[in-house]
C-alpha cells in the first residue's frame, strides 16, 4: 500500500474512487437539462465550454436542486425527507501541451437543508407540548457554504520512459451553520493542501514513484445548548467554544 500512499495521500489505505467532471479541452458548446417530478422536486444542470486556442479552453458548470415539498409517508408528523436547495458553481480551465498540462478550478456551493415537524402535520401541536413544553416546532436547519480551489500542473521530462513531475495546489474554506430544534451547532473549516511527485518507469516491469505532501487544517467548532424557551434565531447570542484545532502534517 505504499505506492498508494505517495499518489493518494498518508490516508489511503483502501480502494480509490476516481470522480470526473467534465474537462475544457473535451467538450465544446452550451448543454443544459430539467427535471421535475410529482414530489415537486426541480434540478436544472447547464454547462459550456470556450476552446481560447490549441492549447487552452475554458467551461463552466452550473446545478441548481430545490425540494420543497414536505415528504411524511408515513403521517408520523415528521418529514421522512428534508428539503433541499442547493446552488452549484464550478469554473475550469485548462492548458494542454506536448510538454505541459495545467489544469485550474474553482467551486462554490450553497446548500439549504430544512426538516423536522412537517408544516402540514395536524400532529404538530402535540409534537410541540411534548417535547419542547412551547418551544415551538422542532426544526431541523442547515446551511452550507463551501469555496474550493484546486490547481494541478504536469511536466512531462522523458516520454519514452514516462518521466514527470507534477505539483498539486488545493484550498477549501467550508462553513456550516445548523440548528436542531432550540440548539444550534456552527463549524468552519479551512484547508490547505500541497503535494510534490516525481515518476520515472525504470524498465518494462518497474517505475519510481516519489512524492513529498504537506496538510494544514484549522477548523473552529461551536455549540449552542438549547433550552424550552430559546428562540433559534437568537441562539449565535449564547454559543459554546468546543474546540479550536490547528493541525499541519507532512507525508
Amino acid at each position: 500500500m505504499l505506492f498508494r500512499s505517495v499518489k493518494n495521500g498518508y490516508e489511503s489505505v483502501t480502494g480509490q474512487i476516481n470522480i470526473e467532471y467534465l474537462k475544457p479541452q473535451g467538450i465544446e458548446g452550451v448543454h443544459g437539462n430539467l427535471y421535475y417530478d410529482s414530489n415537486r422536486k426541480l434540478e436544472a444542470n447547464a454547462d459550456g465550454a470556450i476552446h481560447l486556442n490549441e492549447n487552452l479552453s475554458t467551461s463552466l458548470l452550473l446545478h441548481f436542486e430545490d425540494t420543497s415539498k414536505d415528504h411524511d409517508g408515513n403521517k408520523d408528523g415528521f418529514m421522512d425527507m428534508p428539503k433541499v436547495r442547493a446552488y452549484n458553481l464550478m469554473d475550469r480551465w485548462a492548458w494542454v501541451s506536448s510538454r505541459w498540462i495545467s489544469q485550474l478550478s474553482v467551486r462554490y456551493l450553497h446548500e439549504e437543508r430544512t426538516s423536522g415537524v412537517s408544516g402540514h402535520s395536524h400532529l404538530g401541536d402535540s409534537l410541540i407540548n411534548n417535547n419542547h413544553s412551547h418551544g415551538g416546532p422542532y426544526r431541523i436547519s442547515l446551511e452550507t457554504d463551501r469555496v474550493e480551489g484546486q490547481w494541478k500542473n504536469a511536466l512531462f521530462l522523458r516520454t519514452d520512459k514516462n518521466e514527470s513531475v507534477a505539483l498539486m495546489l488545493k484550498g477549501v474554506y467550508h462553513d456550516m451553520n445548523d440548528v436542531f430544534g432550540a440548539g444550534g451547532y456552527e463549524v468552519t473549516q479551512k484547508n490547505a493542501y500541497a503535494q510534490l511527485m516525481y515518476e520515472v518507469d525504470l524498465n518494462q516491469h518497474h517505475n519510481l514513484s516519489v512524492g513529498a505532501s504537506v496538510n494544514h487544517d484549522d477548523m473552529d467548532e461551536y455549540y449552542q445548548r438549547g433550552s424550552a424557551h430559546s428562540v433559534p434565531q437568537a441562539w449565535t447570542d449564547r454559543l459554546l467554544r468546543l474546540e479550536k484545532s490547528d493541525e499541519t502534517t507532512a507525508g
